[in-house]
């Protein structure tokens, strides 16, 4: 578990804010403004910049993919990556790029009996699994996805904070850079929510 990076970066992104509540509010606010401005979506809603100043993501041993939590050859396809959306929970979707028909699959957090449900739909030479229902507390633990391709079973391990990380650290848009950041500061807002209620 990453508590001691957690706990680092809890001051940062709730200290000045107030109450846990207060705090969770106005960063679903601050997220839901970012996103908009990134995806183009006129609004009243003004990105709250100075809220995510400063803000950091973990580091390479903390977020970085570990593909030792990944089972996945080319004899399935190829593994291209993931997505994050956030609604009232998050969903995270795996983007698999096959021929082959993927007969099920079950998520869940890793080491943990949380399960998710899970969907595929197919976009061009993609199937796409979206884990549904991640809370905001568990994006630092790794989801696990369980598949199964003509009865042959392979799992694939992504932690959604890596996500974030990826984004952040790398050459991508400033917009979705800042759209991760609050994110990030939604994560740990809830898990000081949680640890409290």
């Amino acid at each position: 578990m990453r508590w001691p990076q957690i706990h680092r970066k809890k001051h940062h992104c709730i200290g000045a804010i107030g109450s846990t509540n207060q705090a969770l509010s106005e960063l679903l606010l601050n997220y839901g403004a970012f996103a908009q401005e990134y995806f183009g979506v006129q609004s009243d809603l003004r990105p709250d910049r100075q809220a995510i100043s400063g803000i950091t993501i973990g580091n390479d041993d903390e977020y970085k993919y570990d593909a030792s939590n990944t089972d996945f050859d080319e004899r399935y396809g190829s593994f291209a990556g993931v997505s994050l959306s956030l609604e009232s929970k998050t969903t995270l979707s795996f983007y698999i790029k096959t021929t082959r028909t993927i007969d099920s699959c079950v998520a869940e957090l890793y080491d943990e009996s949380q399960q998710y449900d899970c969907e595929v739909v197919s976009s061009g030479q993609y199937q796409i699994v979206r884990v549904n229902g991640i809370t905001a507390k568990d994006l630092n633990k790794t989801v696990m996805l369980y598949l199964t391709f003509d009865n042959e079973p392979v799992h694939i391990g992504y932690c959604p904070l890596t996500y974030c990380y990826t984004v952040v650290n790398g050459g991508f848009d400033t917009s979705l850079k800042d759209v991760c950041k609050v994110l990030y500061c939604f994560h740990v807002a809830a898990l000081e929510y949680a640890s409290i209620h």
